[in-house]
């Protein structure tokens, strides 16, 4: 039961609790210096089982609108909780995607770094420094190719080569996120 407004202007409508009982009839009760007086002489039902006779008294108007205030007050919580699931979910799928391709990135760059370690710990051997040139550059023209240009060159000094090749990336704009 969702709607709980036919239920709450029945209970409004009705006589009043706290109920009591006295044999079959559920009656109005009253509290008086902690002593409770069941007003027979008004009774609102009549039952015949006196486990009915119990419930009926025990399920008076204002138990119901106090179950009923509650039950709402706890939808109201439900829901807000779920709102902020939802939102935190939100979040937790970003900051995945996010993840993900910056690890897409972070693997790119390690084989620019692998290549960039072999050229330190030889660097007398022309034919490591020619193969990672040629790799390096074909990385950088794949890692930044609609955000910058690659140039190859021979590394010279005047008119004597004393190198095989020189990386130069130049960044020629921002993209846009």
């Amino acid at each position: 039961m969702n709607d709980h407004s036919e239920l709450k202007r029945l209970a409004y409508s009705a006589t009043p609790g706290p109920w009591g009982y006295d044999g079959s009839y559920v009656c109005p009760a009253r509290v008086e210096d902690g002593t409770t007086y069941v007003e027979t002489w008004r009774s609102v039902a009549d039952c015949a089982q006196p486990e009915n006779t119990k419930f009926i008294a025990a399920a008076n108007p204002a138990v119901v609108l106090a179950l009923i205030a509650e039950n709402e007050r706890v939808v109201a919580l439900n829901h807000q909780q779920f709102r902020m699931a939802l939102q935190k979910n939100l979040e937790i799928d970003q900051l995945k995607a996010e993840n993900e391709a910056l690890r897409k990135d972070a693997e790119k760059w390690k084989i620019v770094q692998r290549c960039m370690d072999m050229l330190q710990s030889d660097e007398r051997n022309a034919s490591i420094w020619t193969a990672c040139s040629l790799l390096l550059i074909s990385t950088a023209h794949k890692l930044n190719s609609a955000i910058s240009t690659v140039v190859e060159e021979g590394v010279t000094v005047g008119e004597e080569k004393i190198g095989d090749w020189r990386v130069t990336v130049e960044r020629v704009k921002e993209v846009s996120p």
